[in-house]
C-alpha cells in the first residue's frame, strides 16, 4: 500500500504516513510469520520495522 501511495504521488517516500504504513505492515507480516515459525521472515520483518522506527524518530 505504501509503495502504491508513493508511486502515485499521493505521499512522499520520506513522509510519516509512509513510515507508519511500513511499520504496521512489517508488524503484521512478522506476527503472521512468527505464528508459523518462519524465523528468517520474522528476522526480515524485525529489520524492516527497525528501519521504519529509525525513520520515524528522524521525522519527529
Amino acid at each position: 500500500m505504501a509503495y502504491a501511495l508513493v508511486s502515485n504521488g499521493t505521499t512522499a517516500g520520506t513522509s510519516d504516513v509512509n513510515q507508519w504504513i511500513n511499520l504496521f505492515g512489517a508488524m503484521a507480516a512478522g506476527y503472521s510469520a512468527f505464528s508459523k515459525r518462519l524465523w528468517p521472515v520474522v528476522a526480515l520483518d524485525l529489520f524492516w520495522a527497525s528501519v521504519s522506527i529509525k525513520a520515524l524518530i528522524q521525522i519527529f
